[in-house]
């Protein structure tokens, strides 16, 4: 509730003329960070916002309805943490379908996947495989950089490599 309520306020007094809702919501990161919520590797309450931005201006109502708004802040914190419960039943939905895939392996240690890496993953699990063309288009990187993110994934075991040279693809293990 802290970082809700730091998050409102700065976005009410709007002490900058630029940039007031990204410092509120950096903001209410960092408290929750410093509070053991650690999900930076997971998501950014930021996508849940920009999914419907008037909902949440609507929710945050800093404007004509302030002193209203300041004797009952119910309906942001309300609404701050329906995001933070959604964007945390997204990463668990993920980790579910990877962990489908794996049900016979056990995780030694904990894997954090770049966007880059989870770009390649998404489009794995949609198409069935990938090639380096594939995440070359979708990346819009070097090959070697795109050979690099498929070893790593290699690596801790996500996917495999099917064939050599130019018929070569990568599925999910």
């Amino acid at each position: 509730m802290v970082a809700g309520v730091a998050h409102l306020e700065l976005a009410a007094i709007h002490p900058f003329a630029d940039g007031n809702g990204r410092t509120a919501r950096a903001l209410a990161t960092l408290i929750l960070y410093s509070r053991g919520y650690d999900f930076r590797h997971l998501f950014a309450l930021e996508d849940y916002y920009n999914k419907d931005l008037p909902s949440y201006y609507k929710s945050i109502n800093t404007g004509e309805n302030y002193e209203k708004r300041k004797a009952d802040v119910t309906t942001w914190l309300e609404y701050f943490i329906e995001g933070f419960r959604d964007e945390i039943m997204n990463v668990k939905n993920q980790v579910a379908t990877l962990a489908i895939r794996n049900l016979d392996k056990s995780i030694e240690s904990r894997v954090y996947l770049t966007a880059k890496q989870q770009q390649i993953l998404d489009f794995t699990d949609q198409m069935g495989r990938i090639t380096i063309a594939d995440v070359i288009d979708i990346l819009k990187c070097p090959k070697r950089t795109v050979q690099l993110e498929l070893q790593k994934l290699k690596k801790i075991g996500i996917i495999e490599q099917v064939g050599k040279g130019k018929a070569t693809y990568y599925k999910l293990k």
